[in-house]
């Protein structure tokens, strides 16, 4: 192969000295092809990043809209919830009441549709633009919401779209009532209009460079969409469409998201479904990729490449001369040396390393032996290495197979304890006639649902040490979560004869893009440790701070007036099952703390998953402050 590839080059650059002009022309030859080659490839790059950023902001402004009609359908079924269970405290004959009810929900701002309730005989019986209806005559019973409201009762569903009083389509929430029997006895509709909530997103957008529309995901119906900008070019989707008649929403829905191009106007259009999600948002925006966006975003590369490619031809022609003559002459001693000739002069010439080098070469022979001593090292080590990787492979799946089967037969019985516990609590079957026996089975539930605790905690903890716990991270309201934790364990509170106290700052929190499920475990572990270790009467401080320019902005200090620790003993409360040998009898006992040892060790664990830090206050029968903060990127909104 060496042969036949010489037979194409000139002779002259195979002989052992080539003239400097051969070897620069060569050289500047290949260094131009590569500054080509890479400017080509630059700007096909430059066109694809373009191409690519341009489909994601589509892709985003989609999803945006998509989620402000997500958030205003769910506040809607929210209303409807609300507004189910007052009519059920009314009862469905009290029209009046109900009508009344109906009214001032229509009249609200943020309330994009119109209420009506449907009596137990499916006739639309009252609306809140009409009150109550003397003599009923519209039926409803064909409906497709109202099977669905009937035969799902008290769950929000979202209908297939119906008229409306505007010229438009709307779509239904229905949610269907039930008595205490659960015997239908009416259904709460709303008719959401879909026009109106695009309008209004609309007018908080941007619409210089794109429009948009929402479809119905049942039927594809067109429900409202922003209107044109011809003078811009900007075309609506509905034109779009009817342009381009290959394009088919349902189908383009199906994949999830797809793109399409409209050759005479420029436009591309994506269309974007959620699946479980009863719209398809479709955006449409003017293709902006041209030649001079291309050249402005390649030229600083460009520039980068040319710099260098001056510099090489000049560095070249020197490492020849001060490099490549002399490493070739003593290349050649060296083989000559490895053949076994002895006798062989070495080269002295050249820079200072280059003559160091040839004195090295002296003592090639005994770095041989030496070199052959650690490869057999190696050798031997690279095998132990293999045998301790098997075994760590091995316990590691040990561990996990007895993490498995932990879960499954420590789980199972656990929850088939805890759950006939609360049969006979609940005297399902049967009274309870020996109290002694009802106080017993609280003692088994309580238990088994302390060791399923223990059980969940132990297996969420094995998870974050082998790096096997994922966050599920979403967008975060942080009061309302602290307020839900503080709702759950309101009840403990009260029992242990504890007062609960939350301090909020007085700006509005910023969202965080947190795991909510983890964060409210962390609060959880801990206020349960101020609960358990606060003797009655004590008191409990949940403050959350907002510090904007700290590098950990979100900070909630949990500080309690119970038993306290000492500085040494906060390492061991933070260790895996670390008990402090203090508590429960107040100065100088020695009983061991309540508990498993888990709650503070998991909960630092989830924190870190999370970028933030725990730190713990404390001092003896003077209380403990533990705070969590959140670092500044976890924030996405001021």
């Amino acid at each position: 192969m060496q042969h036949r590839f010489k037979r194409y080059l000139p002779q002259s650059w195979l002989r052992s000295e080539s003239s400097l002009a051969q070897d620069f022309a060569l050289v500047s030859g290949i260094i131009l092809f590569v500054v080509f080659f890479l400017a080509t490839w630059i700007a096909w790059d430059a066109r694809q990043n373009l191409a690519h950023q341009e489909i994601s902001q589509l892709e985003t402004n989609a999803k945006h809209i998509n989620q402000q009609l997500d958030g205003l359908v769910d506040s809607t079924g929210y209303i409807l919830q609300s507004l189910a269970r007052q009519v059920e405290l009314f009862g469905e004959t009290d029209h009046t009441q109900i009508a009344r009810l109906l009214t001032s929900f229509d009249t609200r701002p943020d309330v994009y549709g119109l209420f009506a309730w449907i009596n137990k005989s499916q006739m639309i019986k009252i609306s809140s633009n009409m009150g109550v209806i003397e003599i009923p005559t519209v039926d409803v019973s064909d409906e497709e919401y109202q099977r669905e409201a009937m035969t799902s009762p008290w769950k929000p569903h979202v209908g297939h779209p119906i008229g409306s009083r505007h010229d438009h389509r709307d779509l239904p929430l229905v949610i269907g009532l039930t008595d205490d029997t659960g015997l239908y006895i009416g259904t709460l509709i709303m008719s959401l209009d879909i026009d109106r909530l695009v309008q209004n997103i609309s007018n908080s957008q941007d619409l210089s460079h794109y429009s948009f529309a929402v479809y119905s995901a049942i039927n594809n119906e067109l429900l409202g969409e922003t209107s044109a900008n011809e003078q811009l070019g900007i075309k609506s989707v509905s034109q779009l469409l009817t342009a381009n008649t290959d394009i088919d929403i349902g189908k383009a829905a199906e994949t999830g998201v797809s793109l399409h191009r409209d050759k005479d106007s420029g436009m591309k259009m994506l269309v974007y479904h959620r699946k479980d999600a009863p719209y398809i948002v479709a955006i449409a925006e003017k293709d902006s990729i041209n030649i001079a966006g291309i050249i402005r975003a390649i030229a600083p590369r460009l520039l980068q490449i040319a710099i260098p490619a001056g510099f090489l031809l000049g560095v070249l022609w020197l490492i020849r001369k001060r490099l490549i003559r002399p490493v070739i002459a003593l290349s050649e001693a060296a083989s000559s040396l490895a053949r076994g000739n002895q006798q062989i002069d070495i080269p002295i010439d050249g820079p200072v390393e280059i003559t160091h080098l040839a004195l090295q070469l002296q003592r090639i022979k005994e770095y041989i032996l030496e070199r052959k001593m650690i490869e057999e090292e190696l050798r031997r080590k690279t095998i132990a290495l293999k045998h301790a990787k098997e075994e760590s492979e091995l316990a590691d799946r040990t561990k996990s197979e007895f993490l498995a089967c932990m879960s499954h037969e420590l789980r199972t019985p656990l929850n088939a304890i805890i759950g006939f516990s609360d049969v006979i609590l609940k005297q399902y079957y049967g009274d309870l006639k020996n109290a002694k026996y009802e106080q017993y089975v609280t003692d088994i539930r309580n238990s088994g649902q302390h060791l399923l605790e223990i059980i969940n905690d132990i297996l969420d903890l094995a998870k974050v040490e082998a790096g096997a716990m994922a966050l599920s991270q979403s967008e975060t309201e942080l009061k309302p979560l602290v307020e839900k934790t503080m709702r759950l364990l309101s009840e403990r509170a009260m029992h242990a004869d504890l007062k609960i106290d939350t301090v909020y700052p007085d700006s509005p929190l910023p969202k965080l893009l947190v795991d909510p499920l983890r964060i409210k475990q962390i609060l959880i572990n801990l206020l349960s440790n101020a609960i358990k270790f606060t003797p009655k009467g004590g008191h409990i401080e949940v403050k959350v701070e907002y510090r904007p320019h700290h590098p950990f902005p979100i900070a909630i200090h949990i500080k309690d007036t119970g038993i306290g620790m000492a500085p040494e003993e906060i390492p061991i409360a933070l260790s895996k099952f670390g008990q402090v040998e203090r508590g429960g009898g107040g100065q100088g006992s020695t009983m061991p703390l309540p508990g498993t040892g888990l709650g503070l060790p998991l909960s630092r664990e989830l924190i870190h998953l999370h970028q933030g830090e725990l730190t713990i206050q404390s001092e003896p029968n003077k209380g403990t402050t533990v705070t969590v903060t959140l670092p500044a990127a976890r924030i996405i909104s001021g």
